[in-house]
């Protein structure tokens, strides 16, 4: 449609005028539609496919039609109302379980109470069931129950009788005096360590601590859990062992392993009268602290004394320490000279035991058979007592008895006996 043809049929709109009507097929897409409805005549009536409908329309538009058509044509153009859904009815909640009330941790209770709260754990499983919750699954892991407990020698031994597997791992005797050696002693802390019972009342952990308070006749205070799966017995006793020289760390001592390494071999010497024979028993951490607060102008010189050594020398730093301590003891005024030429090799006298020793370690260390600890102490002992005397020496031996233990001569001057005796096993 033209431009002046639209001015003419927009002026006859506004007159009332009706103008002549062409072929439907005349009417542009984008001009005004003939029903009157305002839109464009491909939004409205193009793409209906009643073209009665739509000279129905047209003919209500200009009063030509009846009502029905009129009816008619307004369902056409009136778009259908969304059907309403319908409201879902409500699920049902489901009930939770109660849950069950816990121990305090700080209740106190006996090993006849323990028991008894196994048997409540046991019955809680059916009165679930008989509630009516059986279908919520019940684990036992999720209502365990503990407490702290007097474990008597008598219970612990009831406890490793009856209740602990056939097929748990050996029980270490090294472990047990340990364990024995701290309770006997008073050292035995409770630090939240639990005993574990699973959920048949049997043992998954703590027969060791068990066996011990057997050995050493105490009653210890132990926090008891019960009610754990068994499947969780593959997870216990994998945790990260602090080390005495952690443990001095945390303290604020300075060069922290060397000084644990030192008070070790210290504590071993002390509690053995003299000897070095169970230098592989473990030692606590607080027996460490317990050397260090008795001799600790000692243990610090002989920890600066270590570290300078160390550096030439490959030897074992709690070795060092101990001789450094012992022969100090001895001779005051004549370890002096001896320790120096043991760190730094400069010395004139052919035949120095210090230097004799000391180019004996390093010759081990460069053929790859390093003495252990035990028998590098037994050689400090050996080029000791020569200078003491005065000798001059062409190696350093060193020897086992018929036991398989390394040799170790009395120090000069010092003897067998401990001095200060601050410390006891």
């Amino acid at each position: 449609m033209s431009t002046a043809r639209k001015r003419r049929v927009r002026a006859a709109s506004d007159m009332g005028t009706i103008m002549p009507m062409r072929g439907t097929e005349s009417r542009g897409r984008n001009d005004p539609c003939g029903c009157r409805s305002g839109k464009k005549y491909k939004r409205c009536c193009m793409s209906r496919k009643n073209s009665d409908a739509v000279m129905q329309n047209i003919g209500a538009a200009f009063g030509i039609a009846d009502d029905e058509d009129i009816e008619r044509v307004s369902a056409i153009h009136t778009k259908p109302k969304p059907v309403a859904k319908p409201t879902p009815a409500p699920k049902p909640k489901k009930r939770k379980p109660k849950k069950q009330p816990e121990t305090p941790s700080t209740q106190k209770v006996t090993g006849e109470d323990m028991d008894s709260m196994s048997k409540s754990s046991k019955s809680s499983k059916s009165s679930r069931t008989n509630a009516g919750l059986a279908d919520i699954e019940w684990h036992p892991t999720r209502t365990p129950q503990g407490g702290i407990v007097r474990i008597t020698p008598a219970i612990a031994r009831a406890w490793l009788e009856e209740k602990n597997y056939e097929d748990n791992r050996p029980i270490s005797g090294t472990r047990v005096q340990f364990y024995a050696r701290q309770m006997a002693t008073d050292r035995w802390r409770m630090n939240g360590e639990p005993i574990i019972f699973d959920t048949e009342d049997m043992l998954l952990n703590g027969q060791h601590r068990l066996k011990a308070i057997i050995e050493s006749g105490k009653t210890i205070e132990v926090f008891v859990i019960r009610g754990i799966s068994q499947d969780a017995f593959t997870t216990m006793d994998q945790g990260y062992t602090r080390t005495g020289g952690q443990v001095l760390c945390m303290k604020g001592l300075k060069n922290a392993s060397t000084r644990a390494a030192i008070c070790r071999a210290m504590y071993v010497w002390e509690v053995s009268n003299g000897m070095l024979t169970k230098l592989s028993r473990k030692v606590s951490p607080d027996e460490l602290l317990l050397v260090q607060e008795c001799y600790p102008e000692e243990v610090e010189e002989a920890v600066v004394y270590s570290d300078i050594v160390r550096r030439e020398v490959p030897m074992s730093c709690g070795m060092i320490g101990l001789g450094h301590i012992l022969v100090k003891r001895a001779r005051p005024r004549k370890a002096g000279e001896f320790l120096q030429v043991l760190a730094n090799g400069l010395t004139t006298s052919k035949g120095h035991p210090a230097l004799v020793l000391r180019n004996r370690f390093i010759k081990d260390k460069m053929q790859d058979r390093t003495l252990p600890p035990e028998a590098q102490f037994a050689a400090f002992i050996r080029a000791w007592n020569s200078y003491d005397q005065g000798k001059t020496l062409r190696s350093v031996l060193v020897k086992r008895n018929p036991d398989g233990e390394w040799v170790t001569q009395a120090i000069r001057g010092l003897g067998r006996k401990r001095t200060g005796g601050e410390i006891t096993s």
